[in-house]
């Protein structure tokens, strides 16, 4: 055998062997799975504390309530929302809605209660701003509608609302044998000319047997359900943190869906919180202790739309 050849299988040789080694170092894909383009990642950063730059001291809170009037003055600001590496708002919660009490007690005769105490039940209420202070956008936990429902287990129902979009959106929990799993419709298209809106339905479903909270979007009016996005919660670091990404060319354009998934996963954090409250309320109201007194804020949210057009 010359040496040229014996050079080139030597060559080919060392060729496999890289080969079979690069195999084993890097992940690979399994066959028909492509690698997802991430058209648009968003993290909303937790805080450990509530004391962080965006809220210490008296003079820098009334600056944020002077820029914007839906900064009130018991918001709660936790976390960054960092868009693409850089730092575009915060999310903040309010701290008294929260809260939940006993308004009236019952009246006694003889050392017997008669009926039961009319109480407040505490909303979720999460706000996001930019960093200027304007308004992106409001989750609101809406207790009138998933008491009803939590019959067996506790099913949240959220409503977002956002500015210079004429539509609410409502996100809620239904049951399901794989854990948590929410469903949203919102418009997604609008064909000013033809005056058509058109409408997307979409489920959040919580990933098991992950470390943090992982969360896969799926566009339900389509083939095979597609992924359209993923929140991956982080809770190795400090505080904690989502990680959005938005695999939808088109929706990662979409301020309606990207503010959606920015809500969410700032809810995300308060989600264990929220189920165990409606567990506690169910069971008082079975046992005929409380009856509810929705809060003005939740009678707005109740309030008939066609009312206001007679």
């Amino acid at each position: 055998m010359s040496s040229k050849s014996e050079s080139k299988r030597k060559e080919k040789e060392k060729e496999k062997k890289s080969e079979k080694e690069t195999l084993k170092t890097e992940p690979q894909l399994s066959e028909g799975k492509k690698k997802k383009i991430v058209y648009k990642k968003i993290v909303v950063d937790f805080w450990a504390t509530g004391l962080h730059g965006e809220e210490i001291g008296i003079r820098q809170l009334e600056q944020h309530r002077a820029k914007s009037r839906q900064f009130s003055k018991d918001l709660d600001i936790y976390g960054s929302i960092i868009e693409d590496g850089n730092k575009v708002g915060f999310v903040g919660w309010r701290t008294e809605a929260w809260e939940s009490g006993i308004d009236e007690e019952p009246e006694e005769e003889g050392g017997e209660i008669l009926g039961p105490s009319k109480a407040t039940i505490g909303r979720l209420v999460i706000k996001a701003f930019t960093n200027e202070t304007n308004w992106l956008g409001t989750l609101e936990e809406q207790v009138a509608l998933e008491l009803p429902r939590s019959h067996y287990e506790p099913l949240p129902v959220f409503t977002i609302i956002l500015p210079r979009f004429e539509f609410i959106i409502r996100i809620e929990r239904i049951y399901s044998r794989t854990g948590n799993l929410y469903v949203t419709s919102l418009i997604t298209k609008e064909d000013k000319n033809k005056k058509e809106k058109i409408m997307d339905i979409f489920e959040i479903n919580e990933k098991l047997f992950t470390l943090g909270s992982d969360w896969v979007v799926r566009r339900q009016n389509a083939p095979k359900k597609e992924i359209v996005a993923e929140l991956d919660g982080k809770i190795l670091n400090i505080g904690g943190k989502v990680e959005i990404r938005i695999y939808d060319e088109e929706l990662a354009k979409n301020r309606i869906f990207r503010m959606l998934l920015i809500l969410f996963a700032a809810m995300t954090k308060f989600h264990k919180k929220v189920k165990k409250k409606i567990n506690e309320v169910k069971k008082q109201l079975m046992r005929g202790e409380i009856v509810i007194k929705p809060t003005h804020q939740e009678l707005e949210l109740m309030r008939n739309p066609r009312s206001i057009r007679r």
